[in-house]
């Protein structure tokens, strides 16, 4: 299991390398580095778990806010690798769960309608999770996992997200924590 896990490290550190790299080439390439900058801002999500399992111990809606990262664009026709990550935590009674997805996705932004630009796309993530269950007799600390995801949604012009995103997850300690993540956010 040790191996799986570093391979799935990295492969996942190529994966977001070679993200890292193209998007400094086309930076180079279109000398429109404005449109192309890191924004950070606000993101907020609800992680909608898919194993009734997971729902019972830790709650039917995980809710999330935090600080993101991602690059402002509203560039139409094009595609790219991203990077991205997340922090999902819920805790009900002496339940908690903790997922902390670290990934890179392949996406294409679609033809713009006025302000509004669609997007979908599909990666690999890597995911840091600690849970505990004392009716399961789950007290797991950090155990890492892998996955696959699909993501759609739309920018509204350049700073502004909304996407949905479907995370399928190795199980952990007998959890299914694959799961449906809606979240919108802001970038400055």
């Amino acid at each position: 299991m040790k191996r799986i896990n570093a391979f799935a490290l990295v492969l996942l550190a190529l994966f977001i390398s070679v993200a890292t790299v193209q998007s400094a080439q086309g930076q180079q390439a279109t000398g429109d580095n404005k449109d192309r900058r890191i924004g950070i801002g606000p993101d907020v999500s609800v992680y909608l778990p898919l194993s009734a399992k997971a729902r019972d111990r830790f709650g039917g809606s995980w809710f999330s806010i935090g600080i993101g990262f991602s690059k402002l664009r509203d560039r139409p026709n094009q595609s790219e690798l991203q990077p991205w990550f997340n922090f999902i935590y819920e805790k009900s009674g002496t339940s908690h769960a903790c997922l902390i997805p670290l990934g890179a996705e392949y996406r294409h932004n679609f033809a713009s309608s006025g302000a509004i630009t669609p997007f979908a796309g599909a990666g690999l993530a890597y995911y840091l999770t600690d849970l505990r269950s004392d009716g399961d007799n789950v007290h797991s600390g950090f155990r890492s996992a892998v996955g696959v995801e699909a993501v759609g949604g739309a920018y509204f012009g350049k700073a502004v997200y909304a996407q949905g995103r479907i995370h399928v997850v190795t199980p952990v300690k007998g959890f299914n924590l694959s799961g449906f993540e809606i979240s919108a956010g802001v970038r400055f």
